[in-house]
């Protein structure tokens, strides 16, 4: 497909991949995409403590441990890794633009998040998500948010009214971006199984990204 001939509607990704918003190519997708890409990405808007930014990637893999917390499901924890893995290609919007946007905006945003996900699913040989596991991810996604909400956000302002209890224990300080990329790859492969040369490969530019990172595990 020429997009040059198209309106602008795909993304140029960080290892040179052309993502089309319309209609995503499964073979396009790249975990380290994802994790590279959702490490510089911050939640809130930068708005947390401390020096760096709480990215994108770290929320995720609280929120996939969460979800393997509430179930025993193995895709439960996969599917909470990759919740936000559409946000590599379209950034992360938060609440408050999402309703300035309406009901046509919103609606046209979640039909190009749902392709995304579906691309990113296929990709990584997964099927598409259960309503009941949907359910179980969104409720880890809330506990995680409130979370958040308690440790590392400003404390002013209305009650966010999440209706969900946050974690009891701490989740601990936003991490750099490399080693917020590393964690995620670190998760992604001890959830995945494939033990093809490619993800042999894969294995090991995960090792490197950790001790690039000052994180360094023998495995």
């Amino acid at each position: 497909m020429d997009l040059s001939k198209r309106e602008w509607v795909w993304v140029l990704t960080g290892s040179g991949r052309v993502v089309d918003l319309m209609c995503p190519d499964p073979d396009l997708i790249s975990i380290e995409d994802i994790a590279r890409q959702l490490s510089r990405l911050a939640r809130f808007n930068g708005a947390t403590r401390g020096h760096n930014i709480y990215s994108v990637a770290q929320h995720s893999v609280f929120v996939s441990h969460i979800a393997q917390m509430l179930s025993d499901d193995p895709l439960a924890p996969r599917y909470g890794l990759l919740h936000d893995a559409h946000e590599t290609y379209i950034g992360d919007l938060t609440t408050p633009v999402k309703i300035l946007l309406g009901a046509d905006g919103l609606a046209r945003l979640v039909e190009v998040e749902v392709a995304l996900d579906a691309a990113i699913c296929e990709h990584f040989g997964l099927p598409p998500i259960s309503h009941e596991l949907a359910l179980l991810v969104k409720q880890a996604d809330m506990i995680a948010l409130a979370t958040e909400r308690r440790e590392l956000m400003p404390q002013d302002g209305p009650d966010w009214q999440l209706g969900v209890e946050p974690m009891l224990a701490s989740m601990g300080d936003p991490l750099p971006m490399e080693l917020a990329y590393a964690r995620f790859m670190d998760r992604f492969m001890e959830l995945t199984t494939d033990l093809s040369p490619q993800g042999v490969e894969l294995r090991h530019r995960c090792r490197q990204a950790r001790a690039e990172a000052g994180e360094v595990r023998y495995d």
